[in-house]
């Protein structure tokens, strides 16, 4: 059974043997080039870093069947909730929005918004694999995603690292997962849920548990000398042109 790319070199090999058009691969760059960016130094609960565990849940969606736009939209699915864009805002901004259709397209940004908005917890999971049937097309793509992103979450004892398996309040059972994986890709998909999910769980030693249920951002060290530096050019750059315009004020025939 194929196991899910966790690095971009991994996955590369693996959209190499897909047979899609240079247009589908160049979009799946993009979506990892902005991706690489918006998720800088961030990393999941489990420690894993942020733009790995993107490249795992896009493995998975491609080996769950996904299209290229589902596959380009799952690098980038949690963009909305968890990248930064740079105006210290979250959600799916029409800035936000607008820089994710520029870099990949209106098509693929529908699914990254789609998976931002739709509900996702035990309650919704079920509902969503009761009622597959009658579901559109770009519902079954999002869902699709979230079972590729449970899947992912859940590699490597990913989970208990975390803590997240210690946390019950919002996680969707390993079952309604399978059950969705069963009706939305093909059969090795829903094996690759069903021994991920039900592995065997590891006993962990407390000292390596991260307990970190959320995700978070580690700057480097430089960071912070890097911000002053520019803070201090800008703040020259300001000063020089007010100096100027009172100047101009002063001398309106540049006497």
């Amino acid at each position: 059974m194929t196991t899910p790319a966790q690095t971009y070199p991994q996955f590369a090999v693996q959209l190499a043997g897909a047979g899609w058009r240079d247009h589908d691969l160049a979009t799946i760059r993009a979506a990892y080039d902005l991706a690489a960016a918006l998720f800088a130094g961030a990393e999941r609960g489990s420690g894993k870093p942020f733009i790995d565990h993107l490249i795992g849940c896009a493995s998975c969606t491609l080996l769950g069947g996904g299209a290229p736009a589902v596959v380009a939209a799952a690098v980038l699915h949690a963009a909305y909730d968890q990248g930064d864009f740079g105006d210290g805002r979250t959600g799916p901004t029409r800035a936000h929005r607008r820089r994710v259709q520029d870099a990949v397209g209106p098509e693929v940004e529908a699914i990254v918004h789609g998976y931002e908005t739709l509900a996702w917890g035990p309650a919704d999971a079920a509902a969503a694999g009761a009622d597959l049937d009658r579901a559109s097309v770009a519902t079954r793509a999002v869902l699709l995603v979230r079972v590729a992103n449970e899947i992912d979450d859940a590699l490597d004892a990913g989970l208990v690292v975390s803590g997240k398996a210690a946390s019950t309040t919002r996680q969707v059972p390993a079952g309604t997962v399978i059950g969705l994986a069963e009706q939305l890709g093909p059969p090795s998909f829903a094996e690759l849920a069903r021994r991920t999910l039900l592995a065997d769980a590891v006993a962990m030693p407390e000292a390596l548990v991260i307990g970190n249920v959320g995700s978070r951002g580690r700057l480097p060290a430089s960071a912070r000398t890097r911000h002053r530096i520019v803070a201090r050019r800008q703040v020259r750059r300001v000063g020089r042109a007010l100096v100027r315009r009172i100047t101009r004020r002063a001398n309106p025939n540049g006497r």
